[in-house]
């Protein structure tokens, strides 16, 4: 067991701070000390959300350049197509007369 690595959860655990006993500092200190872990904790919740909003976001952008690179994936095979399409059709007309009238026979 000890050469596996460890889970998220065994980490997690592992880097807990285990509570502090409070009662032997003056109440003055224990206060003090008690309003600055609420305010670290709420702060680490908001740094919490800020981030989970941040990955949605990005995530968002993610999807979005995703369908939109298939989009144009899809238009330039499209385009490719065309441009086969479009030269079949001109090597079709290279001997009509129309073609050599116009000059375009040379193509």
């Amino acid at each position: 067991m000890a050469g596996l690595p460890l889970t998220k959860r065994q980490t997690i655990d592992r880097r807990r701070i285990p509570k502090v006993n409070l009662d032997h500092l003056p109440a003055e200190e224990r206060e003090k000390r008690q309003s600055f872990l609420e305010r670290n904790r709420l702060a680490a919740l908001k740094c919490r959300q800020r981030k989970k909003a941040w990955l949605q976001q990005l995530q968002h952008k993610i999807d979005n350049t995703t369908r939109e690179n298939e989009q144009l994936q899809e238009q330039a095979t499209s385009l490719r197509e065309e441009i086969i399409n479009l030269k079949t059709l001109l090597l079709a007309h290279k001997d009509c007369h129309v073609a050599r009238a116009n000059g375009l026979d040379g193509l």
